[in-house]
Order: structure tokens, then C-alpha cells, then sequence
């Protein structure tokens, strides 16, 4: 099987994608005493996001034009508890 190179906006709406699931499991484990319940919940997806990441690796070139993930990842959860903070504080301001 040959491998298919993946554009830079492939590569970018990937790691946008898997990086929305790395902060979902990260936002998990936020929660009190619910969250390893909770994230049971959720364990087939991450499952599936694994299964996927080594499929694509396989597939394609995407380890190679994929050095912006941590990044992406990063800069998405900053995103998140800003806009958390944002939404808590105009509700108290409410």
C-alpha cells in the first residue's frame, strides 16, 4: 500500500479534529468525583481516535506534516478556559 500525502489543510483540519478530543479528555478530568464515571462514557471514542491516528499514520504521511499539533492542541485549550472564564464571569456579573 502506498502512502498519500496529505495537503497542510489536511494536515490542519486533523489536528484541529484530534485536538478537540485531547481537550475533551482533558476537560474530563477536571470534573469532581464524577469523572472517571463520566469518562467511561466516553472511552469508545477515544478508542476510536487512537485506532484512528494509527490507521492514518499508516495511510499516510501525516507524522510528517503534522508538527503543528501540540500546538494547535495547546492554543484550543487556551481557547477553552478563556472562553470558560468569559461565560463564568458574565454569569457572576449577571
Amino acid at each position: 500500500m502506498t502512502q498519500q500525502s496529505l495537503s497542510k489543510e489536511d494536515a490542519m483540519n486533523i489536528n484541529l479534529m484530534l485536538a478537540h478530543v485531547k481537550c475533551l479528555s482533558e476537560l474530563l478530568h477536571t470534573l469532581p468525583e464524577h469523572k472517571y464515571q463520566f469518562k467511561s462514557y466516553f472511552k469508545n471514542l477515544f478508542d476510536t481516535v487512537k485506532d484512528y491516528e494509527i490507521a492514518l499514520n499508516k495511510m499516510t504521511d501525516y507524522e510528517t506534516v503534522s508538527e503543528d499539533q501540540d500546538i494547535v492542541y495547546d492554543k484550543l485549550m487556551e481557547i477553552t478556559y478563556t472562553l470558560r472564564e468569559i461565560i463564568l464571569k458574565n454569569d457572576n456579573n449577571s
